[in-house]
């Protein structure tokens, strides 16, 4: 029994894992802003914003980086 429960926690205890996830985009050098890959948004390079899907963003001067 005690087994069990310890499985059944261990498991419960991935879930957020499994819908995590980050994609990079290089931004070009020199580039001023960077476009959201889904609302097609153009946003400031140093900001940070949600997009239509709930994915975090942020803009920096070597790329973008989004996570869910």
């Amino acid at each position: 029994m005690r087994s069990a429960v310890l499985v059944a926690v261990s498991l419960w205890a991935l879930v957020p894992l499994v819908h995590g996830y980050c994609f990079h985009s290089l931004v070009e050098k020199g580039a001023t802003h960077c476009q959201d890959s889904t609302d097609k948004t153009w946003h400031a390079v140093g900001s940070t914003w949600t997009n239509s899907e709930c994915v975090q963003c942020s803009c920096n001067t070597n790329s973008m980086e989004c996570c869910d």
